[in-house]
């Protein structure tokens, strides 16, 4: 049984491991130095303080994803990014269930729309979203500088109205 609760209600040493196993799980799709991204409990408990969520899903009282919701720039919107689940939960629904949980917190705030943005390489999460009713809006390529490496990543846009 999946239940989603609040990042505070959740041990923090397992939502980092998350997100951890996650990104070194897909190389192509994340920088891999977990500096560049910041810790993930700081940016959890920043998005909640900005007006936003961030969610973890146990199964079975552990954690096995997490997943965010913060406010765009643009009035009644959120953007649902580091949404996350351990791959050996993968293809089990679990994930959409998370996204569930964040657009229905994203309804609670009267929003208008989600957006996202995900590298064209996690062709499942991008047929997940599509499948949750968002639509591409948008592709770009990004070149971030690390050390004296730069690195390319297609990123695909999306948006789905509420």
């Amino acid at each position: 049984m999946i239940t989603i609760i609040p990042f505070h209600d959740a041990n923090p040493d397992a939502v980092r491991r998350i997100y951890a196993e996650s990104v070194a799980a897909n190389p192509q799709g994340f920088v891999q130095d977990l500096s560049f991204h910041g810790d993930i409990m700081a940016q959890a408990a920043d998005m909640a303080a900005e007006g936003g969520a961030f969610l973890v899903a146990l199964l079975e009282d552990m954690p096995i994803g997490i997943g965010g919701l913060k406010p765009e720039k643009e009035d009644g919107v959120y953007e649902l990014c580091k949404l996350h689940v351990l791959k050996e939960h993968h293809g089990k629904g679990y994930g959409k269930m998370l996204s569930w949980g964040l657009i229905d917190a994203a309804r609670a705030k009267e929003a208008a729309a989600v957006t996202l943005h995900v590298t064209a390489t996690q062709e499942a999460a991008i047929s997940l979203y599509e499948r949750l009713g968002f639509e591409r809006t948008d592709r770009k390529t990004y070149d971030v500088q690390i050390g004296n490496t730069v690195q390319s990543f297609d990123t695909v846009f999306m948006r789905l109205a509420l």
